[in-house]
């Protein structure tokens, strides 16, 4: 992710976003690579997913609900409810999965 595709979906990018940004799934739920960590759990209903942030506690927003598509080995994303300046992080870029 570059400071452009922040700006092109009306965010900006911080300085201390980290590179790779990776999300971790587990268990009902998810965590960011961030200092602090971003996370909280998720539910999934079909093709659409609500990540609810509860932390850390200054960035304690509610949740975000995204509908996913996964066609030709790519995954990606459309805005529900309740995303700010993440959209850049849920819409520019097909995600990939680099886990097991």
């Amino acid at each position: 992710m570059t400071a452009a595709d922040f700006k092109r979906y009306g965010g900006r990018i911080d300085p201390n976003f980290p590179h790779a940004w990776i999300i971790t799934f587990r268990i009902g739920h998810w965590e960011t690579n961030e200092h602090p960590p971003f996370g909280g759990p998720h539910l999934v209903r079909a093709n659409q997913v609500t990540f609810v942030v509860d932390h850390p506690l200054k960035a304690k927003v509610g949740r975000e609900t995204l509908t996913w598509s996964y066609y030709r080995g790519q995954l990606t994303f459309r805005i529900v409810s309740g995303v700010g300046d993440d959209g850049a992080i849920n819409l520019a870029h097909p995600w990939r999965r680099i886990g097991p």
